[in-house]
C-alpha cells in the first residue's frame, strides 16, 4: 500500500487512515520495510546474552527489552483509555538482571502482545485526535514515534546479538 499525500490532506481520509493502521500493524508487529519481525529477533534471546554488558556505555538487552516495553505499555494504556500516556515523567525503573528465563520470556511475551494491542486499539480510534501529555500530537505521530523507537532498540539487540554470538 502506498501511503504518499505529498504534504497536502488525503482526498479520502478513512482510506489514508486504513492505510495508515495498515502501516502501523505491518512495521509493529512484521517489522515492515524496516527491520526483522520482532518475534523473530526477540526469540532465542539467552538469558546469558540478555545480561551480558558488550560495553560499559551500552545498555544490556534486558535493559532495552525492558524499556521498550515499559514506553510501549504507556501509550497501550492510553489508548485503551486506562491511563494519561506519559503520565510518569522519570521513565521506567531500572530493571533487576531477570532471575530466571521465566522473567525474560515474560518480557518478550509482553512487548509481542503489546505490539498487537496497539494496532488493534488505534484502528478504533480517530488517529487524527491530539494527545494532551505528548504536547497535543495526534495520537498517529504517537504512533510513529513507537514504532521508530521500537525499530531503534530491537536494532541495538540485534546487534549486541551478533557481538555476542
Amino acid at each position: 500500500m502506498a501511503l504518499d499525500t505529498k504534504g497536502k490532506c488525503p482526498e479520502d481520509p478513512q482510506r489514508f487512515a486504513d492505510e495508515l493502521i495498515w502501516h502501523i500493524r505491518d512495521g509493529l508487529i512484521n517489522g515492515g520495510d524496516v527491520h526483522l519481525r520482532p518475534e523473530d529477533l526477540l526469540n532465542g534471546l539467552t538469558l546469558e546474552i540478555a545480561n551480558r554488558k558488550v560495553a560499559d556505555h551500552v545498555s544490556t538487552c534486558w535493559e532495552i527489552l525492558h524499556h521498550m516495553v515499559y514506553w510501549q505499555d504507556q501509550v497501550v494504556a492510553y489508548l485503551a483509555g486506562t491511563e494519561d500516556a506519559f503520565s510518569n515523567p522519570a521513565g521506567p525503573p531500572e530493571p533487576d538482571c531477570p532471575a530466571d528465563k521465566t522473567m525474560l520470556d515474560g518480557y518478550r511475551e509482553r512487548f509481542l502482545v503489546g505490539a498487537d494491542q496497539l494496532w488493534k486499539l488505534a484502528a478504533d480510534r480517530d488517529l487524527s485526535v491530539a494527545v494532551p501529555s505528548w504536547g497535543d500530537a495526534p495520537i498517529y505521530k504517537l504512533l510513529q514515534i513507537v514504532m521508530q523507537h521500537n525499530s531503534y532498540h530491537l536494532a541495538q539487540i540485534s546487534s549486541i546479538r551478533k557481538i555476542c554470538a
